[in-house]
C-alpha cells in the first residue's frame, strides 16, 4: 500500500487587537468624549490647553507604528490628520498667546500715558 503525507494547510491570520463596525466606533467616540469631557470639569477648563497636544504627539506615535497596523494607509491618512489638527490648535494657542501679550503691554502703555497726563502740585 502506497501511503501519501497528509498535507495540512493552516492558514495563520494576523491577531488584530480591536476590530468592530460602526457601532462600534460609536462607543469609542462617546467613551474619547466622554472622558474629555470630565478632565475639563475636574480641571476648570485648565486641561484645554493642553488638549492640542494630545493629537500632534498621538499622531506621531501612530505614523511611526503605522507599518505595523492592520491597514497601514488608513493609519498613515488618520495620523497625518491628526497631527495637522493638533498643529492648527497649537498655532492658534500660540496666536492667542502673542494677542494677549500685545495687550498687555498696550494696556500698560495706556496706563502709564494716564497718570502722566494727571496734573501735579
Amino acid at each position: 500500500m502506497d501511503e501519501k503525507p497528509i498535507e495540512t494547510a493552516i492558514e495563520t491570520k494576523p491577531e488584530t487587537k480591536y476590530s468592530g463596525n460602526d457601532n462600534d466606533l460609536f462607543g469609542v467616540v462617546a467613551a474619547t468624549l466622554g472622558g474629555s469631557t470630565l478632565l475639563m470639569c475636574m480641571s476648570f477648563n485648565m486641561a484645554l490647553y493642553c488638549l492640542p497636544l494630545v493629537p500632534f504627539i498621538l499622531g506621531i506615535i501612530a505614523l511611526r507604528k503605522a507599518s505595523t497596523s492592520v491597514n497601514p494607509q488608513r493609519t498613515r491618512n488618520l495620523a497625518w490628520l491628526g497631527i495637522a489638527g493638533g498643529g492648527a490648535g497649537i498655532l492658534f494657542l500660540l496666536a492667542m498667546m502673542a494677542f494677549m501679550l500685545l495687550y498687555f503691554v498696550f494696556f500698560l502703555a495706556m496706563f502709564g500715558t494716564i497718570f502722566q497726563s494727571i496734573p501735579r502740585r
